[in-house]
């Protein structure tokens, strides 16, 4: 039970990643940097499933933490590119 709650909980927090940023206007492909931090937490459930030992998980809390991080600051660079790129057409307007 553990283990399916772990992957809805991971599974529910990338789609609402992926419809959070859908719903800012698209300009750049900046906006979805983030979907690059998907691959390690997509391959960490991979090796979620396998497992069958409760110790096998231990080492599979560093690389779910530190890809968590990286989403984050891929995410944050993507809206600030975002938010620069968008300041930059308003100013050629004034």
């Amino acid at each position: 039970k553990a283990k399916m709650y772990h992957f809805v909980i991971v599974i529910l927090a990338l789609i609402f990643l992926v419809i959070f940023s859908m719903q800012i206007e698209l300009k750049t492909l900046f906006q979805f940097l983030y979907l690059i931090g998907f691959i390690p937490v997509l391959l960490h459930l991979k090796r979620i499933s396998k497992y069958q030992n409760p110790k096998e998980y231990d080492p599979e809390l560093k690389v779910l933490a530190l890809s968590t991080f990286l989403i984050s600051v891929l995410l944050s660079v993507g809206l600030i590119v975002w938010k620069m790129i968008l300041m930059n057409q308003t100013s050629t307007f004034i």
